[in-house]
């Protein structure tokens, strides 16, 4: 019924497993609710013909749990992790609150704990 949502990028953890098992991934996360208000902003254009409210139902998974471009599916796949990847996790709001300490996090999980910057 909503067909727009297949069209939202979405990289699921099994394909990371079999492609990148030995990769280090960062895995940057945003509030639910901001998420939602700025992807039903972004799409209003192919959604115009559904409420917020029943945009975030899709979204967070209420409607329909095995759809897999809703954020809680998608997130807690990374959350629990059952590939045991290398996994940083990163909110988008500390990032912007303090990104210093994000970038010394990135450069600490990637192992250059030895490099040098500025962050402006």
């Amino acid at each position: 019924a909503h067909e727009w949502i297949n069209e939202i990028p979405t990289v699921p953890i099994y394909y990371l497993a079999a492609h990148a098992s030995r990769s280090k991934i960062i895995y940057v996360v945003r509030n639910p609710k901001h998420a939602a208000l700025e992807l039903y902003n972004y799409n209003s254009f192919y959604i115009k013909h559904m409420s917020f409210r029943e945009f975030v139902d899709i979204f967070l998974g209420f409607e329909d749990a095995q759809n897999p471009y809703n954020y809680k599916t998608h997130f807690m796949e990374y959350l629990q992790n059952d590939k045991k990847l290398d996994i940083l996790f990163l909110k988008y709001e500390e990032l912007e609150q303090d990104p210093e300490v994000a970038v010394r996090s990135i450069l600490q999980h990637l192992g250059l704990t030895q490099v040098s910057f500025t962050v402006e």
